[in-house]
């Protein structure tokens, strides 16, 4: 708002009390302040809301809030409500509210304003007072309808939820109706915000968005707020939640929009287990299980809610594999979660019979969660009939009890397990037990398992940076490397995973930076980035990032990017980790030409042109 001209520019300086101006060009008209400013009058003060300095149009409203001169509210009122400049108008608006003269006549006609922005603040000094009239009341109804600001319609949302439910949930009732804020990166949260609110204190008044079927159809409320509303519902653990959420079942007019409303209950006890089934939900959840193909995500909520009739459901879709892959997976992943005793048998049976890599893992995934020696026994057997990419997630799972470690040793002495196979990373996990007989085998095999020290690592950068300095490295030649080793954690050109930082934002232009990083992570370790050990009652070791966390359940997720949900009750111990999740040996494997292609490729400023065209190819361009 400043003017161009910068010689027109006021600085305002504070000697003695006094404010003056210090620069300014000669003969501007209107703009010189030459004495101080609680000697002008109050319409000289109003005078300066329109100040190219804002500084001069704040302190003019400070000094008329503190006069309260009732001689120029007229004016105020004439700037707010047809100065055809909107920050002008704002500031008169602003000016009127402070001296005490806002009412809700003056505030019906601003509602009318053709400024969005003194619409919104109408709306919002309303609500200040956490109630409004009934006049008002429809007035805002009305706004929600019909106004074509989402300035407006977000304002309404915000100030929905500071009023009581029965003045709030007609204002959001309309908002709902607004298809063309769905995919608004605010409203459609503000407009949950305001619902949030009232679920508790006006349950009936929530539900009854729903009484009009065509309300579950709506944009915002199946893109939104409806997974959102049965998740809050299934979170309160009690009757009136429950039966929240029956009613929803019960109500919902088609079955897409009974996914809807099965998905956040099945989210929100993700991890767990509950004692007994609600009796308000185990007639529906029953009705639902009759069906003739019963949905994934409905079999995963009955076994969460300890449904009788879901296990023989779920046993039977274990090993067909006529079913979505992903939907096996998580199913799996469920009866880990709730450790289901009957399942410890068929999750074996997956291990022992051909089935996709990934149903594999999710199996010994899953095992991790029982408490039983026959399930280390069973994996050691299993362990030489794995499909190569599944054998180093069965180390993984012997490694997390105590017990199966000492399985996991004693089969390396058998020649059963080759100690090749057991990383660093491995050997590390065992420690963590902290038990003196692990110890002792593990360093009489792999010798002192220790981080190396500050001046070996010096060592190693220096051998690093001279390798990569003798000859040119090839990016294309690295990009197959940056997969294998890095991309489980970091993304770069938009591929991999974010476990730890984009390396697109981190300082790998830098190579003294990055090699530092590389072979030193644990040096720094951002705090968003800070690996934890969580060690449960039941003896099983973690490590990795803290992902989720909520007052039932954590979710750790670990360096192969595989997510860990546990029960807060089952939890012994958690603590943050001063290592780093990032391995420090994860160049010692690589040849001198290899480190060369890797870091060329990490180091490059776009992706080499083999594989941009490459992935040019693949993308499906939009119509």
């Amino acid at each position: 708002s400043n003017p161009k001209d910068r010689s027109q520019w006021y600085i305002p300086s504070i000697q003695d009390g006094r404010i003056w101006k210090l620069a300014a060009k000669e003969g501007s008209p209107g703009w010189k302040i030459d004495r101080p400013l609680r000697e002008f009058s109050s319409d000289e003060l109003i005078g300066l809301f329109a100040h190219p300095n804002d500084w001069y149009a704040r302190d003019a409203r400070r000094i008329l809030a503190e006069r309260k001169d009732a001689s120029v509210v007229p004016r105020l009122k004439t700037i707010a409500l047809t100065e055809s400049d909107q920050r002008t108008a704002l500031e008169g608006l602003w000016a009127l509210y402070v001296t005490g003269r806002f009412d809700e006549e003056v505030a019906t006609s601003l509602l009318d304003s053709k400024h969005e922005y003194i619409r919104a603040w109408t709306v919002r000094l309303l609500g200040d007072e956490k109630k409004v009239s009934p006049r008002m009341q429809e007035r805002f109804v009305e706004l929600a309808a019909t106004d074509a600001s989402v300035v407006v319609r977000s304002q309404l949302a915000c100030t929905a939820k500071r009023l009581p439910g029965v003045d709030a949930l007609p204002i959001i009732a309309q908002l709902l109706r607004n298809s063309e804020d769905v995919d608004d990166p605010h409203v459609p949260l503000l407009i949950w915000w305001a619902i949030e609110n009232k679920a508790v204190s006006d349950r009936d008044g929530v539900l009854n968005l729903l009484a009009d079927k065509s309300t579950w159809n709506l944009p915002l409320m199946r893109g939104t707020v409806l997974e959102r509303i049965a998740r809050r519902y299934t979170a309160e653990a009690n009757n009136g939640g429950f039966a929240a959420c029956a009613r929803l079942l019960q109500e919902a007019p088609s079955s897409e929009a009974v996914q809807i409303v099965i998905a956040g209950m099945e989210t929100q006890l993700a991890g767990r287990r509950l004692d007994a089934t609600p009796a308000e939900l185990k007639q529906p959840l029953e009705n639902l299980l009759t069906q003739t193909e019963p949905s994934g995500t409905l079999v995963r909520l009955a076994l969460r809610m300890g449904l009788d009739e879901a296990y023989p459901v779920a046993a039977a879709r274990l090993e067909d594999t006529k079913i979505d892959q992903a939907e096996r997976i998580a199913l799996i992943a469920t009866l880990g979660e709730i450790r289901e005793p009957r399942a410890i048998e068929p999750l074996l049976g997956l291990l022992e019979h051909e089935q996709p890599e990934p149903v594999q893992a999710a199996a010994l995934a899953a095992l991790e969660s029982y408490e039983d020696d026959a399930i280390g026994d069973a994996v050691v057997r299993l362990y030489p009939h794995l499909q190569p990419g599944v054998s180093s997630r069965a180390i993984d799972l012997l490694t997390r009890r105590k017990s199966w470690s000492r399985l996991l040793l004693a089969a390396v002495e058998k020649s059963q397990i080759d100690p090749k196979n057991v990383s660093t990373e491995h050997l590390r996990q065992m420690l963590l037990h902290g038990d003196a007989d692990l110890q002792g085998k593990i360093e009489s095999r792999w010798g002192s398992i220790r981080t190396a020290t500050p001046r070996e690592k010096a060592g190693r950068i220096l051998a690093v940076s001279q390798i990569l300095a003798k000859s040119k490295g090839d990016a294309i030649s690295g990009k197959p490397l940056f997969t294998k080793h890095c991309a489980t954690c970091h993304q770069l050109f938009g591929e991999g995973t974010k476990v730890g930082p984009d390396l697109m934002g981190a300082e790998r232009k830098s190579l003294d930076t990055l090699l530092a990083n590389v072979i030193d992570p644990s040096s720094v370790v951002r705090q968003e980035f800070r690996s934890y050990i969580a060690v449960t009652v039941d003896g099983r070791v973690f490590t990795g990032l803290l992902a989720e966390s909520s007052p039932e359940t954590v979710t750790i997720l670990d360096a192969k990017n595989n997510r860990t949900v546990l029960r807060r009750d089952d939890l012994d111990e958690l603590k943050a980790s001063e290592v780093s999740l990032m391995p420090e040996q994860i160049v010692d494997t690589l040849s001198d030409q290899e480190l060369r292609d890797l870091f060329v490729y990490v180091m490059s400023d776009t992706r080499p042109p083999e594989q941009a065209a490459a992935a040019s190819a693949t993308t499906t361009k939009s119509p």
